[in-house]
């Protein structure tokens, strides 16, 4: 399978160097406010942050509830055995990558896997209430492990009521253990856990490249959850909150050797988990390769098995290339659903273009031939004859979703599109000058039959423009214009004055 992370570029920003020169301590610029957040372009800068949020200081507490933006991409190649930021307290601020990368971020090798000094391991230990942003945690190499639970993941350890929007992940994590205690690992974040609080967790609009290896000697049978977004999802008792991952995918080859343990592994979670709790995964996809050997357990191209109260999966494709269980139980293509989960409308490659299999009593590979159901475990089979039709089958139903559903929490739902070079959907980049919000007049919107109704204070010129960011439509105004619209869904309506001067720019669903 082709890489899909070297061609992808956050933002629309490419950033060409890495920084090299930065003050010996302390964050040069900025306050950490947000309007004025600390810049962070330096590894000093970053490890200086890191070691703030992790001390005992009296201003330690403010670090962790900062505003941070990063400034130029970080090479972390000479700093060996990285120790999270926020290890144990809990990081509270925001902190946008600016399309930047943090790279080379290691953790052991891949020949010794070393313990972990805490129980969570990632970019961020653990982040309650904050949102990153804008981020690309570019191969990342975690190799550890604990003698207490423990998680790892590329952005966070553990992910707490907070938000992961537009972020990327690539590279490798991998435990090995003989002890048995319970660990959830995920590409982005080990586990996802939403408190009764009233605030959700959101991981969206974000995509992990990932390799997962666990192998475990012990003889105790403690779960292992892995997934190639998270771990294992917990959510809250609060009705009115969730924890969520929407609009996201996995690129993930995930292996685990764990005979005599219980493991849940999957392509987007490994668990879905509690009672009476709220969690949602919608519109996602996993393409890779799962394999899992252990005494027992669930293997699923999307979610390893869902055992929570209240969880829905919605229009999630699985693409997986392979899906193998070592054990005499069936595989699933979307989700072993265990409890009372909601499947609504999940689809899946054919066993033409995906090998499902389980071990038989003979303990020899026998394929799995799935029902195909729209609302069961193993999804409908995308229509198509070939494996290019029901690709384009799933970016057809990904961007449906997108054109009805437009934003998640308040944050704008990212379009799909293929591109040279990849075999797979990805995110469509759009020229931000196009799509981003941005009003200094206040337009009025309103959808008229066959067309959009458009007025505002000096409005000369309107165009209009579709998610993939190609003008659909055009007309000159005098205060306000009536103009037809092609194509229903999520249009990017761009006003200009008499001087050409643009004066708002803003996404709007047009539906009649």
């Amino acid at each position: 399978m082709k890489k899909l992370f070297l061609t992808l570029f956050l933002a629309g920003c490419i950033a060409t160097s890495f920084a090299v020169t930065a003050p010996a301590t302390g964050i040069a610029e900025g306050n950490g406010s947000v309007e004025s957040p600390y810049k962070i372009g330096s590894v000093a800068e970053l490890l200086f942050m890191r070691d703030k949020t992790n001390s005992s200081d009296e201003d330690a507490g403010s670090y962790r509830s900062a505003s941070y933006v990063l400034t130029a991409n970080l090479d972390m190649a000479d700093e060996a055995d990285w120790e999270p930021i926020s290890k144990t307290s809990s990081f509270g601020g925001s902190f946008d990558g600016n399309g930047y990368a943090i790279k080379n971020l290691k953790f052991g090798t891949s020949g010794a896997c070393s313990e972990m000094s805490g129980v969570d391991m990632g970019l961020f230990g653990v982040v309650k209430y904050g949102k990153i942003l804008n981020l690309k945690v570019e191969n990342v190499g975690f190799y550890g492990f604990n003698t207490s639970e423990y998680q790892i993941g590329g952005i966070a350890g553990s992910l707490r009521a907070g938000v992961v929007d537009n972020c990327v992940v690539s590279g490798t994590l991998m435990t090995e253990q003989s002890n048995g205690v319970v660990c959830s690992i995920g590409g982005i974040a080990g586990r996802i856990n939403t408190p009764n609080e009233t605030v959700s967790t959101l991981i969206v609009n974000s995509f992990s490249d990932i390799t997962i290896n666990v192998v475990s000697t012990a003889s105790t049978a403690e779960r292992i959850h892995v997934g190639g977004i998270a771990g294992n999802v917990s959510g809250s008792t609060n009705s009115t909150v969730n924890s969520k991952i929407v609009n996201s995918y996995a690129v993930a080859t995930i292996s685990v050797d764990a005979s005599t343990r219980e493991c849940y592994a999957g392509g987007i979670a490994g668990q879905l988990t509690g009672t009476d709790i709220n969690i949602l995964i919608s519109n996602c996809y996993a393409s890779g390769d799962v394999y899992v050997k252990s005494a027992n357990g669930s293997v699923s191209g999307i979610i390893g098995r869902s055992n929570a109260g209240t969880a829905t999966v919605k229009n999630c494709i699985a693409l997986n290339n392979s899906i193998k269980f070592e054990k005499n139980t069936i595989p699933f293509r979307v989700a072993k659903n265990s409890k009372s989960l909601l499947f609504s409308d999940n689809f899946a490659l054919g066993t033409d273009f995906m090998i499902l299999q389980r071990h038989n009593s003979s303990s020899e590979w026998t394929p799995v031939v799935p029902e195909s159901n729209a609302t069961g475990e193993h999804g409908e089979t995308l229509s198509g004859e070939t494996l290019e039709e029901q690709i384009g089958d799933a970016l057809s139903k990904l961007n449906n979703y997108v054109s009805t559903t437009v934003t998640m929490d308040e944050v704008d739902l990212k379009a799909w599109t293929l591109k040279a070079g990849n075999d797979y959907p990805v995110f469509e980049s759009l020229n931000t000058g196009i799509c981003n919000n941005t009003i200094t007049v206040e337009p009025r919107i309103v959808n008229l039959n066959g067309g959009i109704e458009i007025e505002a204070p000096g409005l000369s010129d309107v165009e209009i423009y579709n998610f993939l960011g190609q003008k659909i439509a055009h007309s000159e105004a005098d205060g306000s214009v009536f103009i037809k619209v092609p194509v229903k869904g999520i249009v990017i309506i761009a006003g200009s004055d008499i001087d050409g001067k643009r004066i708002f720019t803003q996404k709007h669903l047009f539906n009649k």
